[in-house]
């Protein structure tokens, strides 16, 4: 590559020392790559990006030609791209860019589509200023004035081309079109017949990894898969009127109809966006429709209702622990509002679970629908952050929040929480076929860690330990309505699991105990959706251990999974705090010489260790536990392992 004499930019292909092809670029080039395109019609495949925001596949060595022939412009970019690589397979094309996001393009397929051999300005007298060969061998000239292409008015012909995502392959090379021309006051007619010009590809995936570690990897349609923080670092925009501020929908509150990790390695598997997301539709146990956001009708089929808190108006001090909330509801589109939920502090505003919001006015206006809710709650002593959920089949709502201090008119001495703990862990199972090592110990060694800390943090630590033939899915369910029925808003409750999980053939995920029977799942293991309703009942905060497989298969091993089953219960509206021993697909690992898992390990380490107390404040926050939990998994497996924490937002660290 060199600068030539007009300022441009040359790029020749050497052979023998001498100049075999080459192009030039008024943009300077910034990466470029030979490619092991598998095309045959492609001969020795160059992609070539410059100081813009042009990424172009160029065919090096044309038979018919000494210049750099175009074959593929990918676009998406709104940066420049900075580098790219090819898949071991030559399937794909993954290129950086300065936006901060990696893009993913197929390599297969390219079409022989018919372009245009001249340039021409873009200004209302549409003239032609500048001919190619192919171009003046059917008979253009600079000057000529274009009136018609393929029978419509060119500037129609050009808006088609323009924003018509099917117009591009409707040509093809050598397909014969009719311009009509005027030159020198004459109306001719040329016909041509079109040379092969560049197809055109949209990003299949966009990979966004944030320097927290944090990511998300998305298609057009928005379809995702993304780390636990990663759903809100993408979104829709949706602007108004002139007059309006737009609205914007991170991917969180769409994670019902579009958290989809199967339909994103449907993507890699197939290359195809449309095919990959028809097959993942398919081997769904339900049938289920496609969805594409970039339609403004689907989008306000399925777009999240709007929650706003219309008393208190917020920073309002109040002396009595019972207070009345009022939100409206805004919806649009034909969901039905299935669930509204009224917060104080992340969790149930008040302890009877039964007791729903009350609906006391609606009104609509064609789709768009307005219901009013109200809702007593129970305030504690000091500041109150009261939010509101409402959500429908496919979409949740943000959850506005609201600040009450309650102020008590006699103000009782400290007392300390008491803290509840349900741990299971089963090594030994009725099938022995799919025994564990060390997950009973798991589980006796998290209950002795805690109940060291009766008297000092918690007045009082109750525990029921369930370890291999005690921790069946009858006792398992004992357990959890002793912890509904034992904790108030004031307490502390925590979860520990550690053993296998299983799905079924219609993707519902277990807890497999100790007479879990894999052709009667759901009569023999725990669901994990009983979990959930027990995280939703229960009025106080609530921690989550899990040390299990995320995947489901039992075969001795803690396999990976595409999807996360805990992700619902760390939602603003169930209000987790959960702890995993790896990423969905990472194994997790235990070993003879720690006699536990490592996730678990590295727990007590922690736990015993004044180091983690990193404010130096005499407590382990949940943010200092998470810190220290990841940062010491990694160091006992050799980053082969990744734990995994989660706050939901609604809930402050404590």
């Amino acid at each position: 590559m060199r600068k030539n004499t007009e300022g441009r930019f040359d790029v020749r292909l050497l052979r023998a020392g001498k100049i075999a092809s080459s192009i030039t670029t008024d943009l300077q080039p910034y990466s470029w790559s030979f490619l092991r395109s598998k095309d045959s019609d492609v001969k020795l495949p160059v992609v070539l990006s410059t100081y813009g925001t042009s990424l172009t596949i160029y065919e090096a060595a044309p038979s018919t030609s000494a210049t750099f022939q175009p074959r593929r412009e990918f676009w998406g970019g709104h940066g420049f791209f900075t580098s790219c690589s090819e898949s071991p397979d030559g399937r794909f094309l993954a290129a950086a860019n300065t936006d901060g996001m990696i893009r993913i393009y197929s390599l297969e397929h390219f079409e022989r589509r018919g372009s245009l051999d001249f340039d021409f300005d873009w200004d209302e007298n549409l003239s032609v200023v500048e001919v190619g060969p192919r171009g003046k061998a059917e008979g253009f000239r600079v000057g000529d004035t274009l009136l018609t292409a393929d029978g419509v008015d060119f500037g129609t012909f050009l808006d088609r081309a323009v924003n018509d995502p099917d117009a591009p392959h409707k040509f093809h090379e050598g397909q014969v079109v009719r311009f009509a021309v005027q030159r020198g006051g004459a109306k001719l007619n040329v016909d041509v017949a079109l040379p092969r010009g560049p197809d055109e590809a949209e990003p299949l995936l966009n990979l966004y990894v944030a320097a927290d570690g944090e990511w998300v990897i998305w298609c057009p349609q928005g379809y995702f898969d993304a780390s636990p923080g990663g759903m809100n670092l993408i979104g829709w925009q949706v602007n108004g009127k002139l007059v309006e501020a737009a609205q914007y929908y991170p991917a969180t509150q769409f994670k019902k109809a579009l958290y989809r990790p199967d339909v994103i390695d449907s993507v890699l598997r197939l290359g195809n966006v449309k095919e990959a997301i028809a097959a993942a539709n398919a081997a769904l146990p339900r049938e289920t429709a496609a969805i594409d956001l970039r339609d403004r009708l689907q989008f306000n089929e399925i777009r999240p209702p709007d929650v706003r808190i219309t008393s208190p108006v917020g920073n309002m001090h109040v002396n009595a622990a019972k207070f009345r909330v009022v939100a409206e509801v805004h919806s649009t589109g034909d969901a039905e509002i299935r669930d509204v939920r009224f917060l104080v502090n992340g969790r149930p505003a008040i302890a009877d679970a039964s007791v729903r919001p009350r609906e006391v006015q609606t009104s609509s206006s064609g789709k768009d629908k307005i219901a009013v809710y109200e809702q007593e709650v129970t305030l504690a002593a000091g500041e109150n952050l009261i939010s509101v959920t409402a959500a429908t089949s496919q979409a949740s709502s943000a959850s506005p929040i609201v600040r009450v201090q309650f102020d008590p008119p006699f103000v009782e001495s400290a007392i300390m929480p008491k803290l509840f703990i349900l741990a299971a862990g089963c090594s030994h199972y009725k099938n022995e076929s799919i025994n564990l090592k060390y997950a009973a110990s798991d589980a006796q060694g998290f209950v002795s860690a805690w109940k060291a800390q009766k008297g000092q943090f918690y007045r009082d630590v109750e525990t029921t330990l369930l370890i291999d033939e005690e921790a069946t899915s009858e006792n398992l369910r004992d357990g959890m309505d002793w912890l509904v029925r034992s904790v108030t808003q004031h307490d502390l409750a925590m979860i520990f699991v550690s053993g296998h999980g299983v799905r079924d053939n219609r993707n519902n995920y277990y807890l497999a105990t100790h007479d879990s029977d894999v052709g009667r799942l759901r009569a023999t293991s725990l669901p994990h959706s009983d979990i959930l309703r027990l995280v939703e009942d229960m009025p106080c905060k609530v921690l989550l251990f899990v040390d299990t497989c995320h995947g489901g298969g039992i075969t001795g091993a803690k396999s990976p999974y595409i999807e996360d089953p805990w992700r619902d219960l760390v939602s603003e509206e169930v209000g987790a705090i959960l702890f995993a021993s790896s990423q969905p697909r990472e194994l997790s690992l235990e070993s003879d010489n720690w006699q536990h898992g490592a996730f678990t390990k590295a727990l007590l380490d922690v736990l015993s260790d004044a180091k983690g107390d990193v404010s130096h404040d005499g407590y382990l926050s949940v943010t200092e536990l998470d810190l220290q939990l990841s940062e010491r998994v990694k160091q006992l497996t050799a980053g082969q392992q990744h734990p995994v924490s989660v706050k939901p937002p609604t809930i402050r660290n404590f």
